[in-house]
């Protein structure tokens, strides 16, 4: 909703009353709202840059939109921005009486991006819609647990489809554009066995996700009256909650009254590992999640070692479950490349992996960018557009270090309504603040490094500027997508230097260990393992060549990136080792055994657990042919990976263009569909446009539905060559009587053909209530059911499931019948009323043409 321009006037001029105004749900609002608050109560808390960028922001937007008058009157009194600061924002400002500016934004035209830079970021300030709707009706477990009657797209729908369906034990990776909804794949799932004391557990990769994931949850508990999400203890299990609370996670996972737990690869690795067995023997570990799954595998000198074992714990906890109780795993991610897809497909394909997809290109960025000579210029320049990119904006760099140098230059620039994220961890208190303030639009930028808001889902950032040249185009691709969720217009702005190219071109050769050096790291390990149960070695990452006097963080990340080379080589593979059992001694203090544990703990967590996969992996010669012969292939993709980066300083074709060759798979065959976009190239050519075809589906292929033996010998009698069955309806009655007969036939019919394996149904609206389809799925054996149009859904490929179709009389023409027909299920069953016309001869009746059996003598088939 747009503010008009008196909303401002009035929230601004008011002074420690902030009035009431109709728009109070506009993000831009509230943060002026929040600003002019904070001068009245915590002055300090708010810099004039901040007011400055705020207020520029407002008049501009209800100019652009609703042609208001670009000027505003403010106050000219301390905490409020002086002349001077007006200035610098790009604006004048006019005194107007004792205790008052009127304030006019001018145009920004930088003269050092391209001359149509200024219409990418008018685009973001006006909010310009860019994402076309794609909304299909939901399935009824969907509106039951959700209260959604939509799916935002058909690829979402086709994930929560497949978290049901896929055969147990089997994994599938989905892959869905940012803002796609690949949450409800595992979040659904969670709330449907629920009830039945199964729990789903989400991998993230910062605490922050894990927050954000619990509190979206929790608002979904809080939907359902019989869920009370307030009895439950943390749902986010992590660093910062006291041992009292961790105690009470744990005994919850194993007692069967946890929905879901969101937890790190450390936690789940360490603390958790033991909970999760214990439920997995118990069958109640219904789904393994991994969030922003592409981390698994992505290499750096943050190297976390318990990413590359999960894929080892999810098999451990596999073959502890009952054989009629395993679990599915769903690997999550907006970006996937042919290399992460590969390497996904190595890690998790036992039991069989899938790929769902609906991968296309984010139509909300425009692209700015700028090749720096220095750091010097770039400095200046990222300032410059710090004071006129619309709010809330994201800042990022690569390095630590240049974190906390623009967030003290910001600070002294003016700024107050920001804060500093080095990692995205935010375990403490003042991460919990962090987020809290970001929710509640009191922060307004954010500088940090990667990890920050991947996958967080805040819908309305406006920019998101790169101060640094990110080492590979999918971590800028990755990070420009945090912003624009809402669907509307955003600016992404790259400002490099020459030394940007040299430090990401050392982070991408960082993550390959040398053939020799690998050997011998190997070597050192090996020679200290120790045996494990089922012919397994648990090695440790703290071992090192006798040359090498690192033991750290360091050292261990060479060791595991020297493992995971070995086993996308084949001589190894990734297993989990059981975490040790620590006992408070009899007369041990409380303090020292939490220490004594703490260590074990912490030296546990540098072991890997590791199964011999080829017999010759200390043999040298051999550890040099096959290991040198991977790492060249990863050097190679990691020369293209660069190759692509340094296009980003001296761009010369279509950045969309780049981004379709680096999100590309070739088995499955996976293509974006083009989009020019908004970059210098599309502008300069004149080519800029948001239009493109919608993205091809890549559908779950394998299924575990089928017909039950007593369904298939019941249905024998009217079935064809091609898959379908034959029933013959009555004609619906308008009188009530009769009407309710035919219904109560009809809904016995349904719940043995669901029993019976029936996943899709196809009954026009009207006939079956919420209630009724609530109790269909629960007689289904995969507890969901398929709410199928009347002739197939040309929004989204088929998913290959037994299917029931009601043809009634309002769809019985011919072209309706042929239709039907025409949708091709593993099997189908066609329920038809007598006057069912023959598509090939209309003048018949198509009763009198096929083997078919009445709904009568069906169910007398069933209940025999």
């Amino acid at each position: 909703m747009i503010s008009p321009l008196r909303d401002f006037q009035a929230l601004v001029l008011s002074g420690k009353s902030v009035p009431p105004f109709s728009t109070s749900n506009d993000h831009l609002l509230c943060r002026v709202r929040n600003v002019v608050e904070c001068l009245a109560s915590r002055p300090s808390d708010v810099g004039p840059g901040d007011i400055a960028a705020l207020i520029r922001q407002s008049i501009l937007r209800s100019h652009l939109v609703l042609g208001d008058e670009p000027e505003l009157r403010v106050p000219r009194e301390e905490g409020w921005p002086d002349e001077r600061d007006w200035q610098q924002f790009g604006c004048d400002a006019r005194v107007a009486g004792a205790g008052h500016y009127l304030v006019q934004p001018r145009p920004w035209n930088p003269v050092w991006l391209d001359q149509d830079a200024p219409s990418v970021v008018e685009a973001a300030i006006k909010q310009v819609d860019r994402r076309p709707s794609r909304l299909v009706p939901s399935d009824p477990l969907v509106s039951e647990y959700t209260g959604l009657q939509q799916y935002v797209s058909p690829g979402q729908r086709t994930a929560v489809q497949a978290a049901f369906l896929i055969p147990p034990g089997s994994t599938a990776v989905i892959s869905l554009p940012t803002g796609g909804g690949k949450t409800l794949a595992f979040q659904l799932p969670s709330l449907a066995w629920a009830n039945q004391g199964g729990i789903t557990l989400v991998i993230v990769p910062t605490v922050a996700l894990a927050k954000d994931q619990e509190e979206r949850f929790r608002e979904l508990l809080h939907e359902q009256k019989k869920n009370r999400s307030e009895d439950l203890p943390p749902l986010a299990y992590h660093s910062g909650l006291n041992e009292d609370v961790k105690n009470a996670v744990r005994s919850a996972i194993r007692s069967g009254s946890l929905p879901i737990v969101f937890a790190s690869p450390e936690a789940v690795m360490g603390a958790l590992r033991g909970p999760l067995f214990d439920a997995a023997r118990q069958g109640r570990l219904r789904c393994f999640a991994v969030d922003e799954a592409h981390i698994v595998t992505q290499w750096g000198h943050q190297f976390r070692p318990e990413f590359q074992s999960i894929a080892g714990l999810k098999d451990a906890l596999l073959d502890v479950c009952p054989p009629t109780a395993l679990f599915r795993t769903l690997l999550l991610t907006a970006t996937l490349t042919p290399e992460c897809w590969e390497a996904l497909r190595f890690l998790f394909g036992r039991g069989g992996c899938q790929l769902i997809s609906e991968v296309a290109l984010r139509p909300e960025p425009g692209f700015l960018l700028f090749s720096a000579p220095d750091e010097v210029d770039r400095e200046r320049r990222v300032l410059e557009a710090m004071r006129r990119l619309p709010r809330p904006l994201i800042l990022y760099t690569t390095l630590r270090e240049h974190a906390e140098h623009w967030y003290y230059t910001l600070i002294g620039s003016g700024f107050r309504r920001l804060r500093m994220v080095r990692g995205g961890d935010l375990a403490d208190a003042e991460g919990e603040q962090l987020l809290r303030d970001w929710r509640d639009r009191s922060v307004d930028i954010v500088v940090a490094t990667s990890a920050f808001g991947l996958g967080m889902d805040q819908a309305e950032i406006r920019s998101v500027v790169h101060a640094c040249l990110p080492e590979t185009i999918d971590r800028y691709y990755q990070e420009v997508g945090r912003a624009g969720r809402d669907g509307k217009a955003a600016t992404a702005l790259l400002v490099s230097t020459p030394e940007d190219l040299t430090i990401a071109e050392g982070l991408t050769r960082e993550r390959l260990i040398s053939v020799d050096r690998g050997f011998e790291r190997w070597d050192a390990m090996w020679v200290r393992r120790r045996a494990a149960e089922n012919d397994t070695f648990v090695v440790s990452l703290d071992d090192r060549p006798a040359d090498i006097a690192d033991t750290g963080i360091r050292n261990a990340s060479w060791n595991l990136r020297t493992l995971v080379l070995m086993a996308r080589a084949g001589l190894i593979g990734f297993t989990p080792h059981p975490p040790p059992v620590v006992e408070q001694g009899d007369d041990e203090d409380a303090a020292v055994f939490e220490e004594r544990r703490r260590r074990i703990f912490e030296r546990f967590s540098r072991e890997v657990g590791i199964r011999i996969h080829d017999s010759h992996h200390s043999d040298k010669a051999h550890w040099n042919s096959v290991v040198a012969s991977t790492r060249a292939t990863l050097r190679t993709a990691d020369g293209h990976a660069a190759a692509l980066v340094r296009e980003l300083r001296d761009l010369r074709r279509p950045l969309n263009d780049i981004f379709r060759e680096v999100y590309t798979l070739t088995d499955p065959p996976v293509r974006p569909p083009r989009m020019p976009g908004s970059c210098p190239v599309t502008r300069r050519d004149h080519t800029v446009s948001f239009q493109c075809a919608d993205p091809e589906i890549t559908v779950v292929t394998a299924t575990v539905a089928r017909l039950s033996a007593e369904l298939e010998r019941a249905i024998a009698p009217c079935s064809d060559d091609v898959g379908r069955s034959w029933v013959a309806c009555e004609a619906i009655s308008r009188e009530p009587r009769e009407f309710r007969r035919w219904r109560e036939a009809l809904l016995s019919l349904l719940r043995y053909m669901v029993a019976g394996g029936i996943v899709e149904l196809s009954v026009r609206d009207g006939i079956l209530s919420a209630k009724d389809w609530a109790q269909l799925t629960m007689r289904s054996p995969q507890n969901f059911l398929i709410r199928g149009s009347v002739a197939g859904d040309r929004g989204a490929a088929d998913v290959p499931v037994p299917r029931l179709t009601l043809v009634d009389e309002q769809h019985v023409t011919p072209i309706d019948v042929e239709q039907v027909m025409m949708v091709h299920r593993p099997r189908h069953i066609i329920v038809v009323p007598p006057n069912a016309p023959d598509p090939r001869l209309p003048r018949r009746r198509l009763l009198d043409m096929v083997r078919h059996l009445s709904i009568q003598d069906l169910l007398a088939r069933l209940q025999s």
